[in-house]
């Protein structure tokens, strides 16, 4: 795996971290994770099929969001340096519906397992 799952007490200090807005954003990421009201994109495949960078959306505030970041600073994944992307490896299974389901297990939440495919 390319993440470290991280510990209750670890993603809780990184929310504390956050600014408000910030804050606002991961609130809203756990409410859509609970109604499946998450989005999400593969943008690239590598050429070995064995990797994929993947854009993460939720709708804040009235307008769609890119919370890449937040899979990034919650749960470990890591980030694409150059385009923000997640680089998550695997194959042979829905990779946008596996990084939502990292994230939701980092936040501590269950999720309907639903999302839409942009």
């Amino acid at each position: 795996m390319e993440y470290r799952r991280k510990k209750s007490k670890e993603v809780k200090a990184a929310i504390a971290g956050m600014s408000g807005w910030e804050q606002s954003v991961v609130r809203t990421v756990e409410r859509r994770l609970k109604t499946g009201d998450v989005y999400g994109t593969v943008t690239h495949v590598s050429r070995s099929g064995m990797s994929r960078r993947i854009k993460l959306y939720v709708i804040h505030q009235g307008e769609i969001r890119n919370v890449s970041w937040v899979a990034r600073d919650i749960a470990g994944l890591r980030q694409n340096g150059r385009t923000g992307e997640l680089v998550v490896g695997g194959c042979g299974m829905d990779m946008v519906w596996h990084t939502w389901d990292i994230v939701a297990a980092a936040l501590g939440k269950s999720w309907c397992g639903f999302y839409t495919a942009l």
